[in-house]
């Protein structure tokens, strides 16, 4: 269910950034990922998990992509493989790996 959602986002990530910018699409990505919390927070069956993973395409895949085009733009070119890998290791390693080490 969760990569049926990125696949479409991930094909129209370029498009949505062009047109409403990198911040709104963050914003947009951090209020979806509340909903999605909040979501599964109130499920009473484990079945209705899946309604909520389809915002992951908007929380995960758009935010992802919004936030690479957004370091492309701004970091030199001589350094913009290391500014997108400082990326990766503060949005997937620290934030998803701290995540799990403090039980969120």
């Amino acid at each position: 269910c969760m990569i049926a959602s990125e696949v479409p986002f991930f094909y129209y990530a370029a498009n949505l950034v062009n047109r409403f910018g990198v911040f709104p699409i963050v914003t947009i990505a951090l209020v979806c990922q509340c909903l999605r919390q909040l979501w599964i927070a109130v499920i009473w069956d484990a079945r209705w998990v899946l309604p909520g993973e389809l915002l992951h395409g908007i929380t995960y895949s758009v935010a992802n992509a919004a936030l690479c085009f957004y370091v492309r733009k701004v970091a030199p070119e001589e350094s913009r493989n290391t500014a997108q890998a400082l990326l990766n290791t503060f949005f997937i390693g620290l934030g998803q790996g701290g995540a799990t080490v403090i039980g969120a």
